[in-house]
């Protein structure tokens, strides 16, 4: 029974294996004829052959020059790439790069301020407008739960979570240091949040300052309410 109507021409090429760029047809046949020597550990192969320096220039006149043949050839011999123009680098802190880790392999990363303020959660740029985090002041009995770390200092009563780095998940945690430090690392602290009193003065604090800064929905109406009282701070101000 013949099960074709017509004998299978070889030449014919089907339409989903078919491509514009296609291989000149010797380095097809190199290639399989190199099949034929035997079982070659491709890889040591690779590895024995001695780099040779390619710039990028190069690189970008095969590419504009769709020079096929050549950039074949480039992939059987191993290279280094050379930066050779100023225009391929891009600085770190340039305007035009945004920074992002959406993935990573990090057990855990602090990062502590060397000086008072808060250095260690503003980019290190002159002016970026893109910047921003949302504060969150209501959670003063979120501990600090971070093991292993070295933070240099006693975080017993001293640690307060006010949110989320932009475009991750990293916990801002603003801390207030004793003056005496010594063998801080060494200490297990009982509890890191704040004690009521101390939250109180830090929400009038941050109210004041936010509302000088121009955030014009922050009010202030007494800067120095009755802290004693539980509802003193809401009515002196509508930070909360």
């Amino acid at each position: 029974m013949d099960l074709l109507p017509h004998p299978f021409d070889l030449s014919i090429i089907p339409e989903n294996l078919e491509v514009d760029d296609a291989l000149p047809q010797s380095v097809v046949q190199d290639a399989v004829l190199s099949t034929q020597q035997g079982d070659v550990d491709e890889s040591a192969r690779f590895y024995a052959q001695t780099p040779s320096t390619r710039s990028l220039s190069y690189l970008r006149q095969v590419y504009e020059k769709k020079d096929k043949a050549r950039a074949s050839a480039l992939l059987s011999s191993r290279h280094r790439i050379k930066y050779d123009h100023s225009d391929y680098v891009t600085p770190s802190d340039s305007l035009n790069v945004s920074w992002s880790v959406d993935r990573h392999y990090v057990d855990m990363l602090v990062c502590v301020g060397r000086d008072i303020g808060l250095g260690a959660i503003i980019p290190n740029q002159l002016i970026n407008s893109l910047y921003s985090i949302q504060v969150d002041f209501r959670h003063r009995t979120k501990e600090f739960k971070a093991k292993h770390n070295r933070l240099g200092f006693d975080p017993t009563g001293s640690m307060l979570w006010i949110g989320k780095m932009p475009s991750s998940a990293d916990d801002i945690w603003i801390t207030w240091v004793q003056e005496n430090t010594a063998n801080g690392d060494n200490v297990i602290p009982s509890s890191t949040c704040l004690s009521e009193k101390h939250y109180r003065i830090i929400i009038m604090f941050f109210a004041y300052v936010l509302s000088k800064c121009g955030y014009r929905d922050i009010v202030v109406h007494n800067k120095y309410p009755d802290i004693s009282r539980r509802d003193g701070v809401g009515e002196a101000t509508n930070l909360l």
